[in-house]
């Protein structure tokens, strides 16, 4: 009779926004687009991708968006080339207040309207999360 061991899972540490990380993304000309021009907004958000698969429009993805170390939102983006989706955790109670506060937080990351701010703000904690 042969016996499974598990493995351990090797869980990384959720990571927050600096001033040091986004002069390290803002070393990369592909990702500086997204790079926070006020940090201090999001330093309270990390996020962790749960789940990604390449498809035939692209890479579908999603992840739980963390506040101060607190999942409070579910985002995905199913990889056609439209917006990130936002949906409540299991147990939330204040979903719309959530998403509101991290929808102002990403506006006030960004001076200019070139590109929607939150979806700049998921691509920067993305990079940071993958470092």
């Amino acid at each position: 009779m042969t016996t499974a061991t598990k493995k351990k899972r090797v869980v990384k540490p959720l990571v927050t926004p600096t001033q040091q990380l986004c002069d390290l993304v803002s070393q990369d000309s592909d990702s500086r687009y997204c790079v926070p021009t006020n940090v201090k907004a999001l330093k309270d958000y990390s996020l962790k991708i749960t789940f990604s698969r390449n498809t035939r429009d692209g890479n579908w993805w999603e992840a739980k968006l963390y506040k101060n170390g607190k999942q409070i939102i579910i985002v995905e983006n199913v990889g056609n080339g439209g917006a990130n989706l936002y949906y409540a955790t299991k147990n939330s109670t204040c979903f719309g207040q959530d998403l509101k506060d991290f929808l102002e937080a990403s506006a006030n990351a960004y001076e200019d309207n070139e590109y929607i701010a939150d979806e700049r703000a998921i691509s920067f904690l993305d990079i940071i999360g993958n470092l």
